[in-house]
Formats: C-alpha cells, sequence, structure tokens
C-alpha cells in the first residue's frame, strides 16, 4: 500500500445480487472509513481490510463485518454481524458500524495496555538489576 487511506474492501456477492443492500453497505463503508482515516495523523496502521457478508437464516438475513489490521503491535481483528433490515435505516446503520468502529478503539487500546505492562515490567525489571549490581 502507498497510500495511508487506504482500504482492502470486500463485498460479497450475495450483497452485490441486492443493488438496495449493496448501496447501503457501500455508504456504511464509508462511515466506517471516515472513522479509521479521521484524524490522519495515527500513521502506524497497516493493512487494514473489511470484508462484508449476508447470512440468510430461516427466519432472519444478517449483515457481518469482518475488520483486521496490523501495526507494531501486531495483528487484531472482529467480527459483527447484525439484522440486514438495521442497513435500511440510515440512523440503525450508522449504529451499527459506530460499535464496529468502537470495537476497534477497544481492540487498539487493550493491546496498547498489554504493551505499556509489558515496558512497565521491563523497567521494573532493570531498576531492580542496577540496584542487585549497586550493592
Amino acid at each position: 500500500m502507498n497510500d495511508d487511506r487506504e482500504m482492502t474492501v470486500t463485498i460479497d456477492d450475495a450483497i452485490r445480487a441486492r443493488p438496495d443492500l449493496l448501496a447501503q453497505v457501500e455508504d456504511a463503508q464509508r462511515y466506517f472509513e471516515e472513522q479509521y482515516f479521521d484524524p490522519p495523523l495515527d500513521r502506524e496502521r497497516h493493512n487494514p481490510s473489511v470484508a462484508w457478508r449476508l447470512k440468510r437464516t430461516a427466519s432472519v438475513e444478517e449483515i457481518g463485518i469482518e475488520f483486521k489490521e496490523n501495526d507494531d503491535l501486531g495483528e487484531r481483528g472482529f467480527g459483527k454481524w447484525w439484522p440486514a433490515r438495521y442497513m435500511a435505516d440510515p440512523v440503525a446503520r450508522t449504529l451499527s458500524v459506530s460499535r464496529s468502529w468502537g470495537e476497534v478503539l477497544r481492540l487498539r487500546s487493550d493491546q496498547r495496555m498489554r504493551k505499556i505492562e509489558r515496558l512497565m515490567a521491563e523497567i521494573k525489571s532493570a531498576g531492580e538489576d542496577d540496584l542487585a549490581n549497586a550493592s
């Protein structure tokens, strides 16, 4: 990738076969990308990808979003499903995608906290080694 604003997007054929649903998914994807790339000062992200799926059961259709990214902290990702009827309502669609964006932020935060905890343990250990060597 040569552009910080590139994201690999996959939309399955079941969605593409329904122009109304495809337009709604594309709108949701635009909103997700707006959240992802704003503010543009967080440049450590790499290879973001989103896959949109449609799943049918006997009683309901569901839309799924699968997100993956990796950076200096490692790879992370998640998947979420919600009723496909939410896509028809702009407010419900935005809320569903916002919750997905919240999951991205939670995953990043969890990884950063684990890194901070590891670094603090290393600093503490190095300080204890310095004290032991000074005696």
